[in-house]
C-alpha cells in the first residue's frame, strides 16, 4: 500500500511538472502587443497607484507597455526620483477585458475583512490585490540589464514574475533538464546491463520512460532557448524606450523643478514681506 501511494504521488508530481512546462511554453509563445509612449503624452501607468505627499511632485510617465493574454508589463519614469522602473501586473482572467464574475469574486475574497463586535455589519478595507503585481528597479544608474535587476528579482514575489515575465528566471528549467539528462543516462546504463545479463523483461518499460524523458528534455531546451531570446529582446526594448528621448525629458523636468523652486521662494519672500509689514505697522501704532 505504501509503495502504491508513493508511486501515485510521484506520478502526480510528474504530471504537475508537465502541465507547468506547457503553461510556461504557452506564456512564452503568446503574442505580445507593444505600445511605445512618448513622455510628452504623460500617459498614466495602468494599475499603478502613486503615493504623493505635499509639495510639487510629478506623476509617473509611461514609456512602454507590453500586453499579453496573461498580464501587462509597463515601464515608467518617475521624475521625482529621476529613475525608470518596470511595473508588471497579472490578469485574473485570460480575456481581461471586462469585469467577469471570477474577477469580482476574487477581489471580494482578497479584500481584508474586519469583524466588528456584536451584531454590527462587517467593514471591508479595500486594498491592492495581493501577489498580483511586482515593481522592479535598477540597482545602479546604468542601462537596463539582468545584472542591474538581480537585487530586486530576489526580493520580490517570484510567482508574479514567472506569470508576467517568465524569461527573467531559468533556474527551475535548468535543474529539471539536468535531472532528466541524468535519468536518461541511468536508464541507458540499465538497458546495457540487462543486455549483458540477457534480461529483456524491463526493456520496454525503460524505453518508454526514456522516450518521455527525451520529449521533456526537448521541451525544456525549447523553453530555455525562448527565454534567452525573449530576455535579450525585453531588455533591448526597455533601453530603447528609455533612451529614445531622455535628453528632452530630463531638460523638461529640470525646468519644471526650477519653476517650482522659484514659486516656493516667491511665496516665502511674500510671507516674509508681510511679516515685516505687520511689524512696522505695530511699531507705528506704538
Amino acid at each position: 500500500m505504501a509503495e502504491f501511494d508513493a508511486k501515485k504521488k510521484k506520478d502526480s508530481s510528474r504530471l504537475k511538472e508537465k502541465e507547468q512546462m506547457r503553461e510556461t511554453f504557452a506564456r512564452l509563445s503568446a503574442p505580445v502587443h507593444v505600445t511605445l509612449n512618448s513622455w510628452e503624452e504623460h500617459e498614466r501607468i495602468e494599475g499603478y497607484y502613486e503615493f504623493q505627499d505635499y509639495g510639487h511632485l510629478f506623476s509617473c510617465d509611461r514609456l512602454l507597455k507590453l500586453e499579453t493574454f496573461y498580464g501587462k508589463v509597463q515601464m515608467g519614469y518617475n521624475p521625482n526620483r529621476a529613475r525608470s522602473f518596470v511595473f508588471a501586473n497579472m490578469k485574473t482572467n485570460i480575456y481581461d477585458t471586462v469585469n467577469s464574475r471570477y474577477q469580482r469574486s476574487m477581489k471580494e475574497y482578497q479584500q481584508k475583512p474586519e469583524q466588528k463586535k456584536g451584531n454590527e455589519n462587517r467593514a471591508w478595507v479595500s486594498g491592492r490585490w495581493q501577489n498580483a503585481s511586482v515593481l522592479l528597479e535598477k540597482a545602479e544608474n546604468k542601462p537596463w540589464s539582468v545584472r542591474s535587476m538581480e537585487p530586486y528579482l530576489h526580493n520580490t514575489n517570484m510567482e508574479t514574475i514567472l506569470k508576467t515575465m517568465p524569461y527573467l528566471s531559468s533556474e527551475q528549467e535548468l535543474s529539471q533538464l539536468s535531472l532528466r539528462k541524468e535519468a536518461i543516462v541511468q536508464m541507458q546504463k540499465k538497458v546495457s546491463e540487462n543486455a549483458r545479463k540477457n534480461e529483456r523483461s524491463e526493456d520496454a518499460q525503460l524505453h518508454e520512460r526514456m522516450r518521455e524523458a527525451s520529449e521533456e528534455s526537448a521541451l525544456l531546451q525549447a523553453i530555455l532557448a525562448r527565454k534567452d531570446s525573449q530576455k535579450r529582446a525585453f531588455i533591448r526594448k526597455l533601453n530603447y524606450a528609455f533612451d529614445i528621448d531622455k535628453k528632452r525629458m530630463f531638460e523638461y523636468y529640470r525646468e519644471q523643478r526650477r519653476h517650482a523652486m522659484q514659486e516656493e521662494i516667491s511665496v516665502i519672500d511674500a510671507e516674509g514681506d508681510g511679516m515685516q509689514q505687520e511689524a512696522s505697522d505695530d511699531e507705528r501704532k506704538k
